[in-house]
């Protein structure tokens, strides 16, 4: 059997299971605080910021992408025309 690295948590999950069946009450405190904790966190509204300001970053990176592909269309529709007088 391999040796589990240190960095990975070797959890024998029948023995968590046991130990949530021998403490209900224990496991059910446990599971609201971190609920609680993670609903008090703020991942959520970091995401979100996150998101807006990729948005807010990404509509004038668009706008100029396109005003270099209407240029160079311009410019090849100019040599093209140049070409055939």
């Amino acid at each position: 059997m391999e040796s589990p690295s240190p960095n990975t948590p070797n959890w024998n999950w029948k023995e968590v299971e046991e130990q949530f069946r021998k403490r209900p009450l224990e496991s059910a405190v446990v599971s609201v605080l971190l609920g609680l904790l993670l609903s008090l966190s703020p991942i959520r509204g970091l995401i979100s910021l996150a998101f807006r300001l990729a948005l807010f970053v990404l509509k004038p990176a668009l706008l100029i992408l396109g005003s270099l592909k209407l240029y160079e269309y311009i410019k090849q529709q100019a040599s093209v025309s140049d070409e055939t007088r």
